[in-house]
């Protein structure tokens, strides 16, 4: 995957703050941005560095965009079941983030139903025993 987001990202440009901002939150294809792809394909690597170049160039507000089906980068970590996205999410913008408590439109799911939506996806064990209850502490 990182062949997808460094030709949405290129590394030496990065320090470019508002040239940065801009290419993290450019949506793409059905309103997605290198943030929710990230979560999507599960790169927590990839996640923790845009968080991180957005966070330091002021741009974290971005990180609330939602994409064509009103999810957050959240939404896109806990429907696919990536358990490390999920915590660099709530390491990098902290529990207390609005995301957390975030609906999607108009179905109005957080990112605990998205779990539960994601289980036929993934071993019901794996689902109880990893991910939701780091969804629960939060």
């Amino acid at each position: 995957t990182f062949a997808l987001f460094s030709s949405l990202v290129p590394l030496p440009y990065a320090s470019n703050s508002e040239w940065a901002t801009a290419m993290i939150l450019e949506p793409g294809e059905q309103g997605n941005n290198s943030l929710h792809l990230a979560c999507s394909y599960g790169d927590s690597k990839i996640l923790d560095f845009l968080l991180e170049t957005l966070l330091d160039n002021g741009g974290g507000d971005g990180c609330e965009q939602r994409n064509e089906l009103g999810w957050t980068l959240l939404h896109c970590a806990a429907y696919h079941l990536h358990l490390e996205c999920i915590r660099c999410v709530v390491k990098r913008l902290g529990a207390q983030n609005r995301l957390i408590h975030s609906r999607t439109l108009p179905a109005q799911e957080t990112a605990i139903h998205l779990v539960v939506q994601a289980r036929p996806l993934a071993p019901r064990r794996e689902t109880e025993l990893l991910v939701l209850p780091v969804l629960k502490e939060l």
